[in-house]
């Protein structure tokens, strides 16, 4: 339940090139999120991949650190505040970006 798996990365070059290109982004401060729905079964609800800018955060020591603190929380809270709103049916891609 609070695992945060390789099935559950989103790694395809080609889901990131579709997500970005057909997908729908909101912000969120200090997030922004770009989020698409493939009507694809999957093993699990949804596949996450996370970024943090370069030009925000110029050392890579503070990139990597906010990276690993971005996926630990996003470990402990995603069957509450991810998984339960989502429909089971279809999947989801999501792109949380810092800001």
């Amino acid at each position: 339940m609070y695992t945060f798996r390789k099935e559950e990365r989103l790694c395809s070059r080609k889901h990131l090139d579709l997500l970005f290109k057909n997908g729908s982004s909101f912000l969120l401060y200090p997030f922004r999120i770009s989020y698409l729905f493939v009507d694809v079964p999957a093993h699990v609800q949804a596949q996450v991949v996370i970024n943090v800018p370069k030009k925000r955060y110029k050392r890579a020591v503070d990139r990597n650190l906010l990276k690993r603190r971005i996926r630990e929380a996003y470990r402990l809270n995603k069957q509450d505040k991810l998984y339960m709103p989502l429909p089971t049916d279809r999947d989801c891609f999501c792109f949380p970006s810092s800001l």
